[in-house]
């Protein structure tokens, strides 16, 4: 063989293998790192810190009985805890981000990106950032603080991107009841009609399994009330849960709603003596309105949907959807006879 060929030959061969030693521990490194995004043991965390930089943040707390409290005060909703610890868990590398990519992700992350912190009773696990999807959707750009590139993070075999179990807004993870009343815990529930008044109706607890029903104002009670339906109808209150609580553009959008007035009224006291008023509204059809128009062709006043929900002497307006409240608002006094 011509001796510069060999010369040539060894060159590429030395080159060759320096850009496999070189990419081999490169990858090893990086493999440590992304082992560092993910929570093994996930039954240490106590904490969660989770902010943006529009001013939204939560801290989500585990208390000695295992339930968890947003903010220290409100319990959290279980099934939004769980499906985090999971993602915390869960996690792992799709790829890193390229050097091309490497500037514009880590603005997006910086700008719009979710710092989360991750505490044991002792130490804080870990940081990192959460920023938007990639493109096909399927990968979040995670970066974890104290590392040298963000990454592409997914859950196996989960189609989706990861970034709104990280949501920072408060309201997010409060449980959301209206109603939440086991059997034979409501001592009093009052319906009020206001648009028929005359469909009113109160319920009265006299013992576990009888109630007497009469109307609220009246006071005429409906003798010999059918107690299969009575307890059929309180079943109902056992979990109704509102969608989210509706952001309105302005205050004056709010104020018309409320200056309509309520169409239902429902008055509920508990055996432990604890009271719950919700007040229920009308929602007027919007462009977003999935129903504008009835089976003639008619438009609609009013979404047959949704409706808003006012609950205690909260100002805030809750959006309902009427598939939930539909067994509770067709119920009137004859309904119990």
């Amino acid at each position: 063989m011509n001796k510069n060929l060999i010369i040539v030959f060894s060159v590429i061969v030395l080159g060759l293998l320096a850009l496999y030693f070189n990419r081999t521990k490169q990858s090893g490194t990086l493999k440590e790192e992304l082992k560092n995004f993910a929570i093994t043991d996930t039954s240490q965390v106590s904490k969660i810190f989770l902010a943006d930089k529009n001013g939204n943040q939560v801290t989500l707390t585990k208390e000695s009985s295992g339930k968890w409290l947003v903010d220290g005060t409100q319990i959290a909703r279980n099934d939004a805890i769980t499906t985090l610890l999971y993602t915390m868990q869960a996690i792992d590398v799709r790829s890193p981000v390229g050097k091309n990519a490497y500037n514009t992700v880590m603005k997006n992350i910086s700008a719009n990106g979710v710092k989360v912190e991750i505490y044991s009773e002792t130490d804080k696990l870990k940081t990192y950032y959460v920023g938007g999807h990639n493109q096909d959707m399927l990968g979040t750009y995670m970066y974890l603080e104290g590392s040298s590139v963000p990454f592409v993070m997914h859950i196996a075999g989960f189609n989706g991107y990861l970034t709104p179990r990280y949501n920072p807004r408060p309201d997010e993870w409060i449980i959301r009841n209206v109603f939440s009343y086991q059997k034979g815990v409501i001592k009093n529930l009052k319906m009020e009609n206001l648009e028929s008044p005359e469909q009113s109706f109160e319920l009265i607890k006299e013992t576990e399994d009888r109630y007497q029903v009469q109307h609220p104002v009246s006071k005429q009670v409906i003798e010999n009330a059918n107690m299969v339906k009575v307890m059929a109808y309180l079943s109902i209150y056992k979990n109704i849960n509102y969608t989210y609580k509706e952001v309105f553009p302005n205050e004056h959008v709010k104020d018309s709603i409320l200056d309509v007035g309520p169409f239902r009224k429902i008055s509920i006291e508990s055996t432990d003596g604890q009271k719950n008023i919700v007040w229920l509204y009308r929602k007027h059809i919007t462009e977003n309105s999935l129903s504008k128009e009835d089976s003639d062709g008619n438009p609609r006043k009013y979404d047959i949907d949704y409706l808003y929900g006012k609950l205690n002497k909260d100002s805030i307006l809750v959006r309902m959807q009427y598939y939930s409240f539909d067994p509770i608002l067709n119920a009137s006094l004859s309904t119990f006879q």
